[in-house]
Protein backbone atom coordinates (compact mmCIF):
# COMPACT_ATOMS: atom_id res chain seq x y z
CA UNK A 1 0.00 0.00 0.00
CA UNK A 2 2.76 2.43 0.91
CA UNK A 3 4.73 1.44 -2.38
CA UNK A 4 1.57 2.40 -4.47
CA UNK A 5 0.79 5.59 -2.87
CA UNK A 6 4.36 6.80 -3.43
CA UNK A 7 4.14 5.13 -7.35
CA UNK A 8 0.94 7.55 -7.63
CA UNK A 9 2.46 10.85 -6.23
CA UNK A 10 5.27 10.07 -8.96
CA UNK A 11 3.41 9.57 -11.29
CA UNK A 12 0.93 12.51 -10.38
CA UNK A 13 4.34 14.66 -10.26
CA UNK A 14 5.70 13.40 -13.48
CA UNK A 15 2.39 14.06 -15.05
CA UNK A 16 2.52 17.68 -13.53
CA UNK A 17 6.12 18.21 -14.84
CA UNK A 18 4.88 16.98 -18.35
CA UNK A 19 2.17 18.97 -18.80
CA UNK A 20 4.10 22.59 -17.56
CA UNK A 21 6.66 21.29 -19.69
CA UNK A 22 4.49 21.18 -23.01
CA UNK A 23 2.74 24.08 -22.48
CA UNK A 24 5.83 25.84 -21.82
CA UNK A 25 6.86 24.44 -24.60
CA UNK A 26 4.33 26.18 -26.51
CA UNK A 27 4.23 29.52 -25.42
CA UNK A 28 8.34 29.59 -26.28
CA UNK A 29 7.54 28.53 -29.35
CA UNK A 30 4.70 31.26 -29.96
CA UNK A 31 6.41 34.27 -28.13
CA UNK A 32 10.13 33.71 -28.80
CA UNK A 33 11.72 34.36 -32.10
CA UNK A 34 12.11 31.04 -34.51
CA UNK A 35 15.11 29.43 -36.16
CA UNK A 36 14.73 29.68 -39.81
CA UNK A 37 17.42 26.56 -40.36
CA UNK A 38 17.72 24.09 -37.86
CA UNK A 39 21.66 23.86 -38.98
CA UNK A 40 24.77 25.38 -39.39
CA UNK A 41 27.16 24.32 -42.33
CA UNK A 42 29.49 26.92 -42.20
CA UNK A 43 32.47 24.53 -41.72
CA UNK A 44 31.92 22.65 -44.69
CA UNK A 45 33.48 25.74 -46.57
CA UNK A 46 36.74 25.17 -43.97
CA UNK A 47 39.58 23.03 -43.92
CA UNK A 48 42.25 22.35 -41.99
CA UNK A 49 45.37 24.55 -41.60
CA UNK A 50 48.44 23.10 -39.77
CA UNK A 51 49.32 27.11 -38.64
CA UNK A 52 45.65 28.84 -38.53
CA UNK A 53 43.98 25.11 -37.33
CA UNK A 54 41.37 26.23 -40.32
CA UNK A 55 40.98 28.50 -43.23
CA UNK A 56 38.30 28.57 -46.01
CA UNK A 57 38.23 26.14 -48.72
CA UNK A 58 39.93 27.94 -52.28
CA UNK A 59 37.71 28.08 -54.96
CA UNK A 60 34.14 27.21 -53.16
CA UNK A 61 31.32 28.77 -53.14
CA UNK A 62 27.63 27.39 -52.29
CA UNK A 63 24.68 28.91 -49.81
CA UNK A 64 25.73 28.76 -45.97
CA UNK A 65 23.09 28.71 -43.19
CA UNK A 66 22.60 30.18 -39.50
CA UNK A 67 19.15 29.92 -37.50
CA UNK A 68 18.32 33.41 -38.85
CA UNK A 69 19.51 33.55 -42.30
CA UNK A 70 20.68 31.86 -45.61
CA UNK A 71 23.26 33.14 -47.53
CA UNK A 72 25.47 32.90 -50.41
CA UNK A 73 29.74 31.84 -49.80
CA UNK A 74 32.07 32.74 -52.37
CA UNK A 75 35.70 32.06 -52.15
CA UNK A 76 38.14 32.79 -54.27
CA UNK A 77 41.71 31.28 -54.95
CA UNK A 78 43.37 32.76 -52.15
CA UNK A 79 41.27 31.42 -49.54
CA UNK A 80 39.21 34.67 -48.67
CA UNK A 81 35.70 35.42 -48.90
CA UNK A 82 36.27 38.31 -51.37
CA UNK A 83 36.77 39.95 -55.25
CA UNK A 84 40.32 38.60 -56.55
CA UNK A 85 42.86 40.73 -55.95
CA UNK A 86 46.84 40.47 -56.79
CA UNK A 87 49.93 41.12 -54.18
CA UNK A 88 50.72 43.84 -56.42
CA UNK A 89 48.49 46.67 -55.67
CA UNK A 90 47.08 48.53 -58.87
CA UNK A 91 48.54 52.21 -59.27
CA UNK A 92 46.54 55.53 -57.58
CA UNK A 93 44.90 53.07 -55.03
CA UNK A 94 44.89 52.78 -51.53
CA UNK A 95 44.09 49.25 -49.95
CA UNK A 96 42.71 48.53 -46.78
CA UNK A 97 42.53 45.08 -45.27
CA UNK A 98 40.94 43.81 -42.91
CA UNK A 99 41.00 41.22 -40.08
CA UNK A 100 38.60 40.10 -37.74
CA UNK A 101 36.11 36.82 -37.09
CA UNK A 102 32.25 36.37 -38.17
CA UNK A 103 31.46 39.67 -37.89
CA UNK A 104 33.80 41.04 -39.99
CA UNK A 105 33.47 37.59 -42.20
CA UNK A 106 29.92 38.51 -42.76
CA UNK A 107 28.16 35.55 -40.66
CA UNK A 108 24.69 35.50 -42.32
CA UNK A 109 24.74 38.28 -44.79
CA UNK A 110 25.90 38.03 -48.79
CA UNK A 111 29.29 39.82 -49.58
CA UNK A 112 27.80 43.17 -50.74
CA UNK A 113 25.74 43.36 -47.34
CA UNK A 114 28.68 43.27 -45.29
CA UNK A 115 29.99 46.21 -43.27
CA UNK A 116 33.60 45.92 -45.00
CA UNK A 117 31.67 46.28 -48.01
CA UNK A 118 29.40 48.74 -47.02
CA UNK A 119 32.10 50.79 -46.00
CA UNK A 120 34.39 50.74 -48.92
CA UNK A 121 31.25 52.20 -51.04
CA UNK A 122 31.28 54.92 -48.94
CA UNK A 123 34.57 55.95 -48.87
CA UNK A 124 34.81 55.31 -52.76
CA UNK A 125 31.99 58.35 -53.23
CA UNK A 126 34.90 60.93 -52.80
CA UNK A 127 38.01 61.52 -55.53
CA UNK A 128 40.02 58.61 -54.31
CA UNK A 129 40.17 55.30 -55.10
CA UNK A 130 40.51 52.38 -52.18
CA UNK A 131 40.09 48.85 -52.56
CA UNK A 132 39.05 46.95 -49.44
CA UNK A 133 40.24 43.22 -48.84
CA UNK A 134 38.59 41.64 -45.85
CA UNK A 135 40.51 38.67 -44.06
CA UNK A 136 37.77 38.03 -41.60
CA UNK A 137 36.74 34.14 -40.71
CA UNK A 138 34.83 32.75 -38.36
CA UNK A 139 36.30 32.20 -35.20
CA UNK A 140 39.34 33.77 -35.30
CA UNK A 141 40.86 35.75 -32.97
CA UNK A 142 43.39 38.31 -32.53
CA UNK A 143 46.18 35.41 -32.48
CA UNK A 144 45.05 33.72 -36.11
CA UNK A 145 44.42 37.06 -37.51
CA UNK A 146 48.34 38.38 -36.36
CA UNK A 147 49.55 35.05 -38.28
CA UNK A 148 47.43 35.75 -40.91
CA UNK A 149 48.70 39.20 -41.21
CA UNK A 150 52.35 37.89 -41.10
CA UNK A 151 52.26 35.46 -43.13
CA UNK A 152 49.48 36.87 -46.30
CA UNK A 153 48.31 39.56 -45.57
CA UNK A 154 51.22 41.92 -45.79
CA UNK A 155 52.13 40.50 -49.06
CA UNK A 156 49.13 42.56 -50.95
CA UNK A 157 50.72 46.10 -49.96
CA UNK A 158 48.33 47.64 -47.85
CA UNK A 159 48.15 51.11 -46.73
CA UNK A 160 45.77 50.43 -43.96
CA UNK A 161 45.09 47.43 -42.04
CA UNK A 162 42.57 47.24 -39.59
CA UNK A 163 41.96 44.64 -36.57
CA UNK A 164 38.26 44.18 -36.12
CA UNK A 165 38.20 43.09 -32.61
CA UNK A 166 34.92 41.32 -31.05
CA UNK A 167 34.93 39.06 -27.99
CA UNK A 168 38.71 38.26 -28.58
CA UNK A 169 39.62 37.53 -24.91
CA UNK A 170 37.51 34.18 -25.00
CA UNK A 171 39.62 33.49 -28.30
CA UNK A 172 42.96 34.10 -27.28
CA UNK A 173 42.47 32.02 -23.97
CA UNK A 174 42.00 28.87 -25.02
CA UNK A 175 43.71 26.27 -27.68
CA UNK A 176 40.44 25.46 -29.48
CA UNK A 177 37.32 26.98 -30.50
CA UNK A 178 34.09 25.21 -30.61
CA UNK A 179 36.38 21.93 -30.08
CA UNK A 180 38.51 22.78 -33.07
CA UNK A 181 42.21 22.73 -32.56
CA UNK A 182 43.61 26.35 -33.05
CA UNK A 183 47.13 28.35 -32.31
CA UNK A 184 47.81 28.97 -28.37
CA UNK A 185 50.30 31.58 -27.82
CA UNK A 186 52.28 32.69 -24.43
CA UNK A 187 54.15 34.98 -23.42
CA UNK A 188 58.07 33.03 -22.32
CA UNK A 189 60.47 36.14 -20.87
CA UNK A 190 58.19 39.32 -23.03
CA UNK A 191 58.00 37.24 -25.87
CA UNK A 192 55.40 35.26 -27.95
CA UNK A 193 55.42 31.39 -27.91
CA UNK A 194 52.75 29.52 -30.54
CA UNK A 195 52.69 26.19 -28.01
CA UNK A 196 50.35 24.51 -30.27
CA UNK A 197 52.32 24.88 -33.50
CA UNK A 198 51.21 22.91 -35.58
CA UNK A 199 47.73 22.91 -34.70
CA UNK A 200 46.31 19.04 -34.19
CA UNK A 201 44.21 17.88 -36.68
CA UNK A 202 40.73 16.46 -36.80
CA UNK A 203 39.16 14.11 -38.10
CA UNK A 204 35.87 15.89 -39.55
CA UNK A 205 35.86 19.21 -40.86
CA UNK A 206 32.41 19.40 -41.84
CA UNK A 207 30.58 19.67 -38.65
CA UNK A 208 31.50 19.04 -34.79
CA UNK A 209 32.38 15.95 -34.26
CA UNK A 210 30.03 14.15 -31.58
CA UNK A 211 32.61 11.74 -30.70
CA UNK A 212 34.75 14.24 -29.08
CA UNK A 213 32.24 15.86 -27.07
CA UNK A 214 31.51 14.99 -23.22
CA UNK A 215 28.59 14.06 -22.28
CA UNK A 216 27.18 17.39 -21.39
CA UNK A 217 27.73 18.73 -24.82
CA UNK A 218 25.94 15.72 -26.24
CA UNK A 219 22.41 16.56 -23.75
CA UNK A 220 22.57 19.84 -24.64
CA UNK A 221 22.37 19.34 -28.17
CA UNK A 222 19.58 16.50 -27.77
CA UNK A 223 17.77 19.14 -25.35
CA UNK A 224 18.50 21.97 -27.66
CA UNK A 225 15.39 20.52 -29.79
CA UNK A 226 13.65 22.01 -27.24
CA UNK A 227 12.58 25.80 -27.20
CA UNK A 228 11.80 25.82 -23.86
CA UNK A 229 15.18 24.36 -22.61
CA UNK A 230 17.12 26.95 -25.21
CA UNK A 231 15.09 29.85 -23.69
CA UNK A 232 15.57 28.55 -19.94
CA UNK A 233 20.07 27.85 -20.75
CA UNK A 234 20.32 31.00 -21.95
CA UNK A 235 18.99 32.87 -19.32
CA UNK A 236 20.95 30.80 -16.85
CA UNK A 237 24.20 31.05 -18.58
CA UNK A 238 23.94 34.94 -18.07
CA UNK A 239 24.36 33.94 -14.37
CA UNK A 240 28.21 34.55 -13.67
CA UNK A 241 28.13 31.36 -10.89
CA UNK A 242 26.80 29.06 -13.02
CA UNK A 243 28.35 29.47 -15.87
CA UNK A 244 31.51 29.75 -14.74
CA UNK A 245 31.40 26.68 -13.34
CA UNK A 246 29.98 24.52 -16.39
CA UNK A 247 33.09 26.52 -18.07
CA UNK A 248 35.60 25.51 -15.49
CA UNK A 249 34.39 21.93 -14.94
CA UNK A 250 32.93 21.06 -18.84
CA UNK A 251 35.22 23.39 -21.26
CA UNK A 252 32.30 24.52 -23.17
CA UNK A 253 31.13 27.59 -22.18
CA UNK A 254 33.41 30.49 -22.98
CA UNK A 255 32.41 33.06 -20.72
CA UNK A 256 35.00 32.03 -18.32
CA UNK A 257 38.68 32.99 -18.72
CA UNK A 258 41.55 31.44 -16.84
CA UNK A 259 43.40 34.46 -15.98
CA UNK A 260 42.02 37.77 -17.57
CA UNK A 261 45.02 40.05 -17.35
CA UNK A 262 47.60 36.82 -19.03
CA UNK A 263 44.99 37.06 -21.88
CA UNK A 264 45.06 40.61 -22.29
CA UNK A 265 49.03 40.28 -22.07
CA UNK A 266 49.19 38.20 -25.02
CA UNK A 267 46.35 40.03 -26.84
CA UNK A 268 48.53 43.33 -26.17
CA UNK A 269 51.63 41.86 -27.33
CA UNK A 270 49.90 40.51 -30.34
CA UNK A 271 48.61 43.67 -31.81
CA UNK A 272 51.90 45.21 -30.79
CA UNK A 273 53.79 43.29 -33.00
CA UNK A 274 51.24 43.40 -35.61
CA UNK A 275 51.39 47.06 -35.28
CA UNK A 276 55.13 46.72 -35.92
CA UNK A 277 54.20 44.67 -38.87
CA UNK A 278 52.15 47.44 -40.59
CA UNK A 279 54.25 50.01 -39.79
CA UNK A 280 57.59 48.39 -41.06
CA UNK A 281 55.96 48.10 -44.64
CA UNK A 282 54.92 51.81 -44.21
CA UNK A 283 51.19 51.41 -44.10
CA UNK A 284 49.40 52.47 -40.83
CA UNK A 285 47.26 50.21 -38.14
CA UNK A 286 43.96 50.64 -36.75
CA UNK A 287 41.75 49.00 -34.22
CA UNK A 288 38.11 48.93 -34.84
CA UNK A 289 35.83 47.69 -31.92
CA UNK A 290 33.13 45.32 -32.67
CA UNK A 291 30.55 45.54 -30.13
CA UNK A 292 27.93 42.55 -29.42
CA UNK A 293 23.98 42.72 -29.18
CA UNK A 294 24.26 42.88 -25.28
CA UNK A 295 26.60 46.06 -25.03
CA UNK A 296 24.44 47.56 -27.46
CA UNK A 297 21.70 47.21 -25.50
CA UNK A 298 22.69 47.88 -22.52
CA UNK A 299 23.36 44.87 -20.42
CA UNK A 300 26.51 43.69 -21.40
CA UNK A 301 29.85 44.54 -19.76
CA UNK A 302 32.56 46.91 -21.51
CA UNK A 303 35.53 45.38 -20.42
CA UNK A 304 37.41 44.29 -23.34
CA UNK A 305 36.09 47.81 -25.08
CA UNK A 306 37.49 49.95 -22.22
CA UNK A 307 40.78 47.78 -22.35
CA UNK A 308 41.11 48.65 -26.13
CA UNK A 309 40.91 51.78 -25.81
CA UNK A 310 42.90 52.51 -23.09
CA UNK A 311 45.58 50.23 -24.44
CA UNK A 312 45.15 52.62 -28.15
CA UNK A 313 46.30 55.71 -26.06
CA UNK A 314 49.02 54.55 -24.36
CA UNK A 315 51.02 52.92 -27.88
CA UNK A 316 49.59 55.53 -29.90
CA UNK A 317 46.99 52.99 -32.25
CA UNK A 318 43.76 54.87 -33.62
CA UNK A 319 40.83 52.89 -32.13
CA UNK A 320 37.68 53.28 -33.45
CA UNK A 321 34.89 52.21 -31.28
CA UNK A 322 31.65 51.94 -32.89
CA UNK A 323 29.38 51.31 -29.68
CA UNK A 324 28.09 55.09 -29.45
CA UNK A 325 26.86 54.93 -32.63
CA UNK A 326 25.44 51.94 -32.59
CA UNK A 327 23.33 52.91 -29.48
CA UNK A 328 21.59 55.68 -31.02
CA UNK A 329 20.76 53.27 -33.58
CA UNK A 330 19.90 50.76 -30.90
CA UNK A 331 15.60 51.28 -31.82
CA UNK A 332 16.58 49.32 -35.30
CA UNK A 333 17.16 45.69 -36.14
CA UNK A 334 20.89 45.69 -35.84
CA UNK A 335 21.46 41.94 -34.96
CA UNK A 336 19.68 38.82 -35.97
CA UNK A 337 16.97 37.68 -33.68
CA UNK A 338 18.50 34.28 -32.49
CA UNK A 339 22.12 34.43 -33.66
CA UNK A 340 24.40 37.36 -32.25
CA UNK A 341 25.41 38.61 -35.35
CA UNK A 342 24.85 42.29 -37.60
CA UNK A 343 21.57 41.93 -39.52
CA UNK A 344 21.30 43.57 -42.74
CA UNK A 345 20.77 46.79 -40.98
CA UNK A 346 23.28 46.24 -38.39
CA UNK A 347 26.07 45.83 -40.99
CA UNK A 348 24.65 48.89 -43.48
CA UNK A 349 24.82 51.19 -40.47
CA UNK A 350 28.35 49.72 -38.99
CA UNK A 351 29.52 50.11 -42.61
CA UNK A 352 28.25 53.99 -42.57
CA UNK A 353 29.83 54.78 -39.01
CA UNK A 354 32.95 53.19 -39.76
CA UNK A 355 33.38 55.35 -42.99
CA UNK A 356 32.25 58.56 -41.33
CA UNK A 357 35.21 57.35 -38.56
CA UNK A 358 37.66 56.79 -40.91
CA UNK A 359 37.11 60.23 -42.75
CA UNK A 360 37.76 61.44 -40.00
CA UNK A 361 41.21 60.79 -39.89
CA UNK A 362 42.56 62.59 -42.71
CA UNK A 363 41.59 65.72 -40.39
CA UNK A 364 44.09 65.45 -37.76
CA UNK A 365 47.18 66.83 -38.33
CA UNK A 366 50.39 65.45 -38.47
CA UNK A 367 53.76 65.92 -37.52
CA UNK A 368 56.24 63.68 -40.27
CA UNK A 369 59.59 63.51 -39.48
CA UNK A 370 60.85 61.84 -43.23
CA UNK A 371 62.99 61.55 -45.81
CA UNK A 372 60.30 61.22 -48.06
CA UNK A 373 61.45 57.75 -49.36
CA UNK A 374 58.26 55.98 -50.41
CA UNK A 375 58.28 51.60 -50.50
CA UNK A 376 59.57 50.69 -53.75
CA UNK A 377 60.75 54.14 -54.86
CA UNK A 378 63.65 55.80 -54.97
CA UNK A 379 64.57 58.42 -52.20
CA UNK A 380 62.68 61.84 -54.44
CA UNK A 381 64.54 65.28 -54.38
CA UNK A 382 61.69 67.46 -53.24
CA UNK A 383 58.60 67.21 -50.86
CA UNK A 384 57.08 68.65 -53.86
CA UNK A 385 57.79 65.08 -55.67
CA UNK A 386 56.73 63.44 -52.16
CA UNK A 387 52.95 65.33 -52.43
CA UNK A 388 52.60 63.66 -55.96
CA UNK A 389 53.65 60.35 -55.24
CA UNK A 390 51.84 59.93 -51.49
CA UNK A 391 48.76 61.40 -52.26
CA UNK A 392 49.08 63.95 -49.49
CA UNK A 393 46.74 66.97 -48.55
CA UNK A 394 49.36 68.71 -46.95
CA UNK A 395 52.98 68.83 -46.56
CA UNK A 396 54.81 71.60 -43.87
CA UNK A 397 58.65 72.22 -45.12
CA UNK A 398 60.53 73.71 -42.82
Amino acid sequence: MKYTKLLINLSLLLLVIIIFWVTAEITTRILEPKARYEFNNTFQYFEYDSLLGWKQRTNTSGVSYVVDSAFYLEINSKSIRDVESNYSKPNDTIRIEFFGDSFTWGSGVNWSQRYTTIFGNEINKGSKKYEIINFGLCGYGTDQEYLLLKTEGIKYEPDFVVFAYDNDLADVAFDRAFTYPKPFFILENNTLKNINNPVPIRKDWKSLNIDEENTLIKINRFLSYSSFFVFLRNKLINIDLLRNYLHTHYGYFRYYYPDINKTFEVIDTLLLESKKIVEDNNATFIIVLIPGKTQVYGIGDTLEIDHLINFGKANNITVINLLPGLKQSKNKKLYFDIDCHFSIEGNKIAGELLAKEFGKLSGIPVLINTCFNVRKEPIVCTPYDSYFTKNMEVIQNG
